[in-house]
């Protein structure tokens, strides 16, 4: 009911309560029938804002969802090009802590030099809707309490703790790197069967393989994620 149809029987209600012409009773009846009918306009009246705010902001969770679920298609593309990086570069320092004397000779007959891959990983994280969301507080207004639940364990754990691993992994590439720059003028041999470099290969392995495995693991969150997202919004 509209503001106005509430306001002109609140007048109503005044004018027949302060009416000499009918009885006490019959003035009792009617005011109490225009108090009824002013509460039921009153309460659908705040019934239809609330059904029509609440529809508002499940539109914005919706277009939000819609958003994190492109999102989420980048980071997959992503951790799986960086995961297959990653695993090449364990290959190569598998190799190199297998290397031989001969095998480093018959490199040298050929005049091919071992080359040392010290890649550092630079993944982009897509995170600026979820972050936007959630400095307006909206987060809560997803009513999917897992859904909701994983969105906030993906970005503020998962990927996270990604970050954390890859710059772990970084800071040891960055290591390696030293190693090679510091021992530029030995031989390949000299510089490859060094006891240091052999620690330094298998601390690269270590963390190498500790990427990888959280790698993995954000997949697996990013994908289970994307599904129930896509279970919401019926995609």
């Amino acid at each position: 009911m509209a503001e106005q149809e509430i306001i002109d029987h609140t007048k109503k209600a005044y004018k027949v309560w302060h009416s000499k012409e009918h009885s006490f009773w019959h003035k009792l009846k009617e005011f109490m029938l225009e108090i009824v009918i002013i509460v039921f306009a009153v309460t659908v009246s705040i019934w239809l804002h609330n059904w029509s705010e609440h529809h508002h902001e499940q539109e914005q969770v919706k277009d939000f969802l819609v958003d994190v679920k492109e999102d989420l298609q980048k980071d997959i593309e992503i951790i799986k090009q960086v995961h297959g990086n990653l695993t090449g570069a364990i290959e190569h320092f598998v190799e190199l802590q297998n290397l031989t004397p001969a095998r480093i000779d018959s490199f040298a007959k050929v005049h091919q030099s071992i080359q040392l891959n010290t890649d550092r990983i630079f993944r982009e994280a897509f995170q600026a809707n979820y972050e936007g969301f959630k400095s307006s507080g909206k987060i809560a207004l997803i009513e999917n309490k897992k859904l909701k639940k994983e969105l906030l364990e993906y970005n503020q754990e998962t990927l996270q703790n990604l970050k954390e691993q890859e710059n772990a992994y970084n800071d040891q590439m960055v290591k390696t790197t030293d190693y090679a720059t510091e021992n530029i003028e030995k031989s390949d041999k000299d510089l490859l069967l060094n006891p240091r470099f052999k620690v330094i290969l298998r601390i690269n392995l270590q963390w190498g393989t500790r990427l990888e495995k959280q790698y993995t693991e954000a997949l697996d969150k990013a994908n289970e994620l994307l599904s129930e997202i896509s279970r919401e919004v019926k995609e």
